[in-house]
């Protein structure tokens, strides 16, 4: 997703983990328990928990890549994957950013998790659409 806002802007944006809820989906509504830096750094520890319908989740993520302003990654310690492993890259453009999603997954519950996978990864994709979309009108709307 282009964005027409400077990269850092956007890079500090998605630094500061109080923002969550402004770009996240409705559902899973995700809220965050704990946090151990604000600003994030390369070692930083969130806790979010997501509230599904019928249970909630509580995952543990750490900030395993820190780069001024091009990339935040989070690695999950534990929560609902098997193995995750999520980038944010900020890639400045003519016009101001490109942000870009990547996911390395594992899906849980061994081959149960293989089978639904598909349904995973449409999840997954319309969440980072949405959140793309809602990053866009934020800076966009200023």
């Amino acid at each position: 997703m282009e964005i027409n806002a400077p990269q850092n802007e956007v890079f500090e944006f998605h630094r500061d983990t109080n923002n969550l809820p402004i770009i996240s989906p409705p559902f899973p509504k995700a809220q965050i328990l704990s946090m151990s830096e604000l600003p994030l750094i390369r070692g930083s520890e969130i806790v979010i928990q997501l509230n599904f319908l019928l249970f909630r989740l509580v995952w543990e993520i750490t900030i395993s890549e820190f780069e001024i302003p091009s990339v935040i990654s989070d690695f999950q310690k534990r929560g609902l994957f098997e193995y995750w492993h999520h980038y944010h890259i900020f890639e400045p453009t003519e016009h101001g950013v490109k942000m870009i999603d990547k996911v390395e997954f594992t899906p849980p519950l061994g081959i149960l998790g293989r089978i639904v996978n598909p349904l995973i990864f449409l999840q997954l994709e319309l969440m980072f659409r949405y959140r793309h979309r809602k990053t866009k009108e934020y800076f966009e709307s200023k």
